[in-house]
């Protein structure tokens, strides 16, 4: 994972902060992969990944962005679970998201397809 210059600790998420840039040639965000990034405000995951596993952004309460990539074709249940923001903005064309977002999350997410 790229990490920003404020984590501190491989083992506290709680550290990442702000704008996250995954790197090139991951396939896959882990159960619980965020747990405990309570800072994080905007995630951008390369094309690439395939496969966004349940929780995966468990607790993120303040994420306001999220990019995901076309090449995704498998979400795991409650992947925003223990989030609390009022709105999310999901930057998205791919077409699984969006029925995913549309089924479980309504109008707390927005899901914006130009960009």
């Amino acid at each position: 994972i790229a990490q920003s210059p404020e984590r501190k600790d491989v083992n506290s998420n709680k550290f990442i902060k702000y704008l996250l840039e995954l790197p090139d040639g991951i396939t896959l965000i882990g159960q619980n992969a965020f747990w405990g990034c309570s800072a994080l405000k905007r995630l951008v995951i390369p094309e690439g990944v395939t496969k966004i596993d349940k929780n995966a952004f468990n607790g993120c309460k303040d994420l306001i962005s999220i990019t995901i990539p076309e090449s995704v074709n498998e979400i795991g249940i409650d992947i925003f679970v223990k989030c609390t923001f009022s709105i999310l903005n999901v930057y998205t064309k791919n077409q699984t998201v969006i029925d995913y977002i549309t089924a479980n999350y309504g109008d707390k997410i927005n899901v914006i397809t130009e960009f």
